[in-house]
């Protein structure tokens, strides 16, 4: 198996801007990692593909977070999409993974940070934890320009197509296209044929595509000691006595990447020292 990619290209006409993504590296070390079980691996793995390849359409100076909460509020899902291409995904609580209800509904939320640390959001409800019909919907009220969307998480295979209409593309044009990227079979078949992405483009575009960029999306983690400790000065003070006070330093396992982080009395002493300056 090829590494995880994501192909950027047109069309020979420049009627369609075109995504493709592929990744099975990623997706399959998350299911494991994370103890995804059978009845939640399509939709788990659906989620990342959809947030990885719509995060890569983001401003290089953006970080966007898509999270999807149920209304009953015992179980949600974090995809979080660097700028730079590496991305991570927690699920919250991790046990309720196990029993989580897909038919109920919830909340998908994308979260936008820029490197002024502006915050934008918008939110778009749904009836069911079915990624491709969120995402879609999302879509519908959040893009300016018509798209198509196509995901697939099965077995060994995750992959996710994005194709979106241009300004110069007729109408007429748009639905030509549409209509042959939503054509059953078509989408399965380019990847089930090849693993070649030069093979898939083949299937999918006509000749004379041009590949303007080939990323590769990154599963990394940017959590970090210093992070941890950062996190614990938003404690109240006497939080901080009580925890320094039993004697036992701190610990914190990673959401994301499960890692595990301590913190001794003596990196809480210098916390305390820092707050009580403040005062």
């Amino acid at each position: 198996m090829k590494e995880d990619y994501l192909l950027i290209a047109v069309d020979a006409q420049k009627r369609v801007a075109f995504r493709f993504l592929c990744l099975n590296h990623a997706v399959q070390n998350l299911i494991q990692t994370k103890k995804i079980p059978d009845t939640f691996k399509k939709s788990f793995g659906e989620f990342v593909l959809a947030s990885v390849v719509l995060g890569s359409r983001s401003d290089n100076q953006e970080t966007k977070l898509f999270k999807a909460e149920m209304d009953d509020k015992h179980f949600f899902i974090n995809a979080e999409i660097s700028p730079l291409g590496p991305f991570r995904v927690a699920l919250f609580p991790r046990e309720s993974v196990f029993n989580i209800n897909l038919q109920q509904p919830g909340l998908l939320r994308l979260v936008t940070l820029n490197k002024k640390d502006d915050v934008y959001q918008t939110v778009e409800p749904f009836k069911a934890f079915e990624p491709l019909s969120i995402f879609r919907n999302f879509l519908t009220h959040s893009v300016q320009t018509e798209f198509c969307l196509q995901l697939y998480s099965e077995d060994n295979a995750h992959y996710a197509l994005w194709v979106e209409k241009l300004p110069d593309t007729t109408t007429d044009e748009w639905n030509i296209i549409k209509n042959r990227f939503e054509t059953p079979g078509l989408f399965l078949q380019s990847f089930k044929n090849s693993d070649d992405p030069d093979g898939i483009m083949n299937t999918l575009l006509d000749p004379g595509f041009k590949i303007l960029a080939v990323t590769k999306p990154v599963l990394a983690c940017s959590c970090s000691r210093e992070a941890f400790i950062k996190a614990l000065k938003v404690l109240p003070q006497t939080d901080l006595v009580e925890l320094f006070m039993d004697g036992k330093g701190v610990s914190s396992i990673c959401d994301y990447c499960g890692k595990e982080w301590t913190v001794t009395d003596k990196d809480l002493q210098d916390v305390l020292k820092l707050e009580s300056t403040k005062h």
